[in-house]
């Protein structure tokens, strides 16, 4: 006896498994496919957004870059500028004040009665003056005014001497060097 064996069932089961492979394997193909399209397409978009980015930091770094450099010449010309500024303001404390001398010398006898005539800057910070005085006690004045100039009791003086003095009359006419401080 002899058994028959069916090997078509078998058969058409390996090609129904084989084509249900295929088939599953036509989707798995598609399913990966789409992905690494898909990957591709985001990697794509990551790195030109990234790249924007980039270009837009790179553009904001090379204007900070910019502001900066005009700042460090801005900082240099302000240092250079305060120098200068220190120094002039360094002559302009030590240079002689024409302005105030002759304000403090023109207002010295504006409490007497006397006039002075002329005063003119002879050299440095001292003064010669002329004036008059109407009486021997207005002549009094301007003696003691000179002694309290030269005891340091009149602002700004530093000395004054008596040059000259020529009486006629009732009037007294007087030459006096005056130094300011």
């Amino acid at each position: 006896m002899s058994i028959s064996v069916n090997l078509l069932p078998s058969g058409a089961k390996f090609q129904a498994k084989k084509t249900k492979f295929r088939k599953y394997a036509g989707y798995f193909s598609i399913a990966f496919i789409s992905l690494y399209i898909a990957m591709t397409m985001v990697i794509t978009g990551i790195n030109v957004s990234a790249n924007s980015r980039l270009k837009a930091s790179q553009k904001k770094y090379q204007q900070s870059q910019s502001v900066y450099e005009s700042l460090g010449e801005n900082i240099a010309m302000v240092r250079e500028l305060k120098f200068q500024s220190k120094l002039v303001g360094k002559a302009l404390g030590e240079r002689f004040e024409y302005g105030s001398a002759f304000k403090r010398i023109s207002g010295l006898f504006s409490d007497l009665k006397v006039a002075v005539l002329d005063y003119q800057l002879v050299k440095g910070s001292t003064f010669r003056l002329s004036g008059t005085a109407d009486s021997g006690e207005s002549m009094d004045s301007v003696e003691k005014k000179v002694a309290d100039m030269n005891q340091g009791l009149v602002e700004g003086i530093d000395k004054a001497s008596l040059t000259g003095l020529t009486v006629t009359g009732n009037s007294w006419k007087f030459d006096l060097e005056v130094t300011i401080k």
